[in-house]
């Protein structure tokens, strides 16, 4: 095949990858835009990224133009592929006076994640499209600049997150402040001087608040504290047993044995539940009453809370506690342990990204495989990159990239794979999702291939009938440990 008609089937390439990833920032935009960073900080950032935005939207054209020269003396003509569109980065936005610096915890985290996404796309874009420029014996410089400045916007993400992290800081600092203010607001009011009428002016301001903050607190605090009375009366406790075992447990001795002990198992959990901090910050008069029966409880419990607001955020909070550990240990588990890396953490963009570019016949229609497209440059989510996490090699994956929901969901497949590993003796397990994860299973999974007859499409893979995987090892130890573990859709589902 002659350069011509090589950068004639190039061509639809390199209007993809414009149309994919030229508009890699689209997210991070609107999340600006919509306040995650606040101030002088975030003007500088948003004129920033428009910038690099233009740049590489500038480099795109640049090389799809370079490739439509040569293609346009192949033997068969020009091919009739249109200019790839890529909008423009948005327009003014917002300004903040000067003196303004602040922004949203959670939309500088979603912000960061997306810096971090949008640079690594454009160095993989980048990347291929000098592969392509290179291949033709065209100028590399237009994709080189696309991956220097996906480099720069991933750079961001460090500063973002450092942000976010003062931020978090200084809400915590102002949710205690504002809460001190209150309480001594309050006892000032009362305790005003009945001279030149101050105390009738006290009364009439403080009064709303007393009444439908402050007792609404205390009356939401002594809901329960009535209940652990019931609980823990030698008079009433046999009526409340009977009655509510439950709530007997939770709530009377055992419970508050328990307590003690989750408080000294878990001293980071046990010290945030004890402290309502989104009340505080929503509404501190009422935060405060309602800490007058939690320290009533307290006092009696030996600090346990059993039965409480605090008890009950202690529990969320150390079940919560429990399943990170237990994840965290499935994913340093042992050498090569890589199935909560490729099968729990990634985001769709990751999962769609580490299915790769596809490739494409002479005559520009994809290349397929047993019905699938064949494709490249495939992005490993564990490295970011197209090296493998695991071998240090070139990553590979088969035609679906297939991810577990949720954490939970992930440690009981785990679990009940791993007992039949054991007892089976054969560490590849293999099973129905309905039979692991009941009827509605195959809900609990994202999955995605790329559409045969439009490549530049992703489409959702249907878990129905599908199965879970497990392959399983043993370490140095002779310890088994899961070495990874997946989703699958039904053979002949898909495509």
């Amino acid at each position: 095949m002659g350069r011509a008609d090589q950068a004639a089937a190039r061509l639809p390439q390199v209007k993809q990858l414009a149309e994919q990833h030229g508009n890699a920032l689209r997210s991070s935009f609107g999340l600006l835009l919509e306040g995650a960073l606040v101030g002088p900080a975030a003007d500088r950032l948003l004129e920033d990224l428009a910038e690099r935005h233009r740049d590489v939207r500038a480099c795109f054209y640049t090389a799809f133009d370079a490739v439509e020269r040569v293609a346009a003396q192949a033997d068969g003509g020009p091919p009739r592929v249109s200019q790839p569109y890529i909008p423009g980065p948005p327009r003014g936005g917002r300004r903040a006076p000067v003196d303004v610096r602040s922004g949203s915890p959670d939309g500088l985290h979603r912000l960061g994640v997306e810096l971090g996404r949008a640079g690594r796309e454009w160095e993989d874009a980048g990347a291929a499209l000098a592969r392509i420029l290179d291949g033709l014996g065209l100028n590399t410089s237009p994709g080189h600049d696309v991956r220097r400045a996906g480099t720069w916007v991933a750079g961001r993400q460090r500063d973002v997150h450092r942000r976010r992290d003062e931020l978090l800081k200084a809400d915590q600092e102002a949710a205690v402040q504002s809460a001190m203010g209150v309480v001594r607001g309050l006892a000032a009011g009362l305790g005003q001087d009945r001279r030149n009428g101050v105390l009738k002016y006290a009364l009439k301001k403080t009064w709303h608040d007393y009444t439908h903050r402050y007792l609404a607190g205390v009356w939401d605090g002594s809901k329960d504290l009535g209940l652990y009375a019931l609980a823990s009366n030698p008079a009433t406790a046999p009526v409340y047993m009977m009655t509510d075992w439950g709530g007997w447990v939770r709530r009377g001795p055992v419970g508050q044995a328990k307590g003690l002990a989750q408080g000294a198992q878990h001293p980071v959990e046990f010290g945030k539940a004890m402290v309502n901090w989104d009340l505080w910050k929503k509404d501190p008069l009422r935060a405060y009453g309602t800490m007058v029966p939690s320290i009533i409880i307290g006092a009696a419990t030996m600090g346990t809370g059993s039965g409480s607001g605090a008890g009950s955020r202690l529990a969320a909070a150390i079940s919560k506690a429990k399943l990170k550990d237990g994840i965290d240990a499935l994913r340093t588990a042992g050498p090569g342990a890589h199935g909560v890396q490729r099968h729990l953490d990634p985001t769709d963009d990751e999962l769609k990204r580490r299915l790769g570019t596809p490739k494409f016949n002479a005559d520009g229609s994809p290349k397929l495989k047993n019905g699938f497209v064949v494709t490249q440059d495939k992005i490993d989510p564990m490295t970011g990159t197209t090296k493998d996490g695991v071998t240090g090699k070139l990553h590979k994956v088969g035609p679906y990239a297939t991810r577990f929901n949720d954490p939970k969901t992930f440690q009981q497949a785990e679990k009940l794979l791993r007992e039949r590993a054991l007892k089976s003796g054969d560490y590849i397990q293999k099973a129905p999702i309905e039979e692991l994860l009941g009827k509605n299973g195959h809900k609990r999974f994202t999955g995605y291939y790329i559409d045969p007859h439009n490549p530049s499409k992703y489409l959702p893979i249907d878990f129905r009938a599908g199965t879970i995987k497990a392959i399983f090892k043993k370490d140095a130890n002779g310890n088994l440990y899961p070495y990874t573990m997946y989703p699958d859709p039904a053979p002949g589902m898909h495509p």
